[in-house]
């Protein structure tokens, strides 16, 4: 492969590995009723997971959440979701995370409050797919190593698309946990702002 090593972050939930993002509250409960529309003929990946966000959406869209970050910051209320991203991007196209960057050592979190209606929010999910989201005023944008979440009941939980329910959960930073091959023509460092290493003439032939 024409590229370079890099090492990049993950995220760590109990026993569970995750690149890209992790989720408690109706966010994560899109991503567990995905796997049925997944089976509807015709309907996949980025399809599948809008059904099941509009399905979701007529359903209980709040959680009674405490979301502690980094052992100091305490959240507490009626939440939408709260989103953990080491990447910009899951559920097809979704821009959950819109300023993650995988190598910073740092994880983005995501807390977006319940103070909307569901039409509104209904008239919301182009603005969240584009990653504008950051901008609702009832959004939380934090950065830090470690995010726990209590719920006073069973929520759905995502990790890389693994769903289960649980009451509480934890989103902790792994630092360089990820040796990754970057391609050369990748768009990856011009996304971080850095400039794409350069490999010497020893190197590429060694490939």
């Amino acid at each position: 492969v024409n590229g370079s090593v890099h090492k990049l972050d993950l995220i760590k939930c109990g026993d569970k590995v995750a690149v890209n993002q992790c989720s408690m509250g109706i966010d994560a409960e899109v991503c567990a009723k995905q796997a049925y529309f997944k089976k509807i003929p015709l309907i996949t990946g980025e399809a599948a997971y809008t059904a099941s966000l509009l399905y979701c959406l007529g359903k209980r869209l709040n959680s009674e959440f405490k979301i502690t970050v980094d052992d100091d910051r305490v959240i507490e209320g009626t939440m939408l979701f709260a989103l953990c991203g080491n990447s910009r991007w899951y559920g097809g196209g979704y821009m959950g995370a819109p300023k993650a960057i995988p190598d910073d050592g740092l994880l983005d979190f995501i807390i977006v409050r319940k103070t909307v209606g569901r039409l509104k929010l209904a008239g919301l999910i182009n603005a969240y797919k584009r990653g504008e989201h950051l901008d609702w005023d009832f959004t939380t944008f934090l950065r830090g190593k470690k995010m726990h979440i209590e719920s006073k009941e069973l929520a759905a939980v995502n990790v890389d698309g693994e769903c289960e329910y649980v009451k509480e959960s934890t989103f902790e930073i792994m630092p360089s946990a990820l040796n990754f091959v970057i391609p050369a023509n990748s768009t990856f460092y011009e996304n971080t702002g850095r400039p794409s290493p350069k490999r010497d003439e020893k190197e590429l032939a060694a490939l």
